[in-house]
């Protein structure tokens, strides 16, 4: 895990082994030498994304009905409450 390191020395390793990949990608893109994905790695990388925006969505959905049920239920126990104010708790 990135950042979890807590030895300087194995730090500091780890940051020079990043920044030596992070010079070599420059010196290939100063060549010209970009890499893109191909049309196919790019379908499969938009369906991968709709994928997961799909599954997001639907578990946002998912939450708010919960929250709407949660909630249903506390206006319920609240409207069938019959005790005095400061006593006690609604019924289940």
């Amino acid at each position: 895990m990135s950042g979890a390191e807590t030895d300087p020395e194995a730090r500091l390793v780890e940051l020079t082994r990043r920044r030596n990949e992070i010079d070599r990608e420059i010196e290939r893109v100063e060549a010209g030498e970009v890499d893109v994905l191909d049309s196919a790695a790019l379908r499969d990388r938009y369906q991968q994304v709709t994928t997961t925006a799909l599954g997001l969505l639907a578990d946002f959905r998912e939450a708010e009905a919960n929250f709407q049920d949660l909630d249903r239920e506390l206006r319920r126990r609240i409207a069938m409450w019959d005790g005095a104010k400061g006593e006690g708790r609604p019924p289940e």
